[in-house]
């Protein structure tokens, strides 16, 4: 079983294309979308992701993405400004054999996205 398409609802296309846009380094492109207009495609290519399964802390919750970044807090800035809004962190985060610290950020309709820093 190979991971293959992350879905992100959103209730404006435009504004999320240009927030997930900085995180993933590609525009979605509407040329890959459904024929209806109403969603947006970006193919990401990467080796060694993690699917890790733990204990809800909390009710509400959901998936959450992660992806490494370069520098966490000039990360946290940049989503902050196209309508993002820090939801927790940042807080120390294992990742399998390696210390990283992490935050999970809103997009504009509130959906969680999290990112990390490999401390070195």
């Amino acid at each position: 079983m190979q991971l293959r398409s992350i879905d992100i609802p959103t209730s404006n296309l435009k504004k999320s294309s240009k927030f997930y846009e900085l995180i993933l380094g590609s525009q979605p492109n509407a040329n890959k979308a459904d024929s209806s207009g109403s969603s947006l495609v970006t193919e990401v290519k990467s080796e060694g992701i993690h699917v890790t399964m733990f204990q809800r802390q909390a009710a509400d919750e959901t998936v959450c993405c992660y992806f490494e970044v370069d520098d966490l807090s000039s990360a946290i800035k940049t989503l902050q400004n196209e309508g993002g809004s820090v939801i927790a962190g940042p807080f120390p985060l294992p990742v399998v054999g390696k210390r990283a610290n992490a935050a999970v950020i809103a997009d504009p309709d509130g959906n969680g996205v999290g990112l990390f820093e490999f401390q070195h």
